[in-house]
């Protein structure tokens, strides 16, 4: 099976380079898929988790969030795989920024504007990891970051967060308190139906509002 190249991903971001291909009006569709699903309350937050590596999951976030923001929406996207973060790749750009990891330690005093990066002549914005953190899990269960998420959603009209597969790690799952809703990303050929239905029993669980994308 052969599994996603995290340096071909700036190669799949067909809704940032070509937003009128037949590749973006996935995307698109993808987008008014979230929008049924919530018809009743205006999604602002949506968190992107997978059951296992390597199923696209960070494909499908960046060129999601470049569908939001190709409809005039201020779209901020974030990495928060802290243990694998995959962002650098898809968009050198955001490398030199200081990340997540700088805003949320208080000896470098630095502000949203100071670590977010806006994608020229978009409206898309990123907040990258930043230097990779020795404990992701007390970052993820921190009340500092559900605060900064918080405030970030005063200032973005979309939030969309990519994160560690749920398999794997418990941090999709701690997450998920902070977003309106969660796409699981399920490949075809891949993803294993016992991992799936797994995952179907944990959002269960913690009530959580989602919806599958098949690729």
């Amino acid at each position: 099976m052969k599994k996603t190249d995290k340096k071909d991903l700036k190669n799949r971001l067909v809704a940032l380079h070509e937003p009128s291909s037949p590749q973006a009006e996935y995307f698109r569709t993808i987008k008014t898929n979230i929008e049924m699903m919530n018809i009743d309350s205006k999604v602002k937050s949506l968190l992107v988790t997978s059951p296992t590596q390597d199923s696209g999951k960070t494909m499908i976030s960046v060129n999601l969030a470049s569908t939001y923001a190709n409809d005039g929406v201020k779209t901020l996207l974030i990495d928060l795989d802290l243990r694998r973060p995959s962002l650098g790749f898809a968009m050198p750009i955001v490398k030199s920024s200081p990340g997540l990891t700088g805003i949320l330690d208080s000896s470098q005093n630095l502000t949203p504007e100071d670590v977010i990066v806006q994608v020229t002549d978009t409206n898309l914005y990123v907040l990258p990891v930043g230097v990779r953190p020795l404990s992701p899990y007390s970052i993820l269960n921190s009340a500092k970051l559900g605060q900064l998420i918080e405030q970030l959603k005063e200032i973005f009209d979309m939030i969309i967060i990519d994160t560690p597969p749920v398999m794997m790690v418990k941090d999709a799952l701690l997450v998920s308190k902070w977003a309106e809703a969660s796409i699981l990303i399920a490949r075809g050929g891949y993803s294993n139906k016992i991992d799936i239905k797994k995952i179907f029993e944990k959002y269960a669980r913690c009530k959580c509002k989602y919806t599958w994308c098949y690729i």
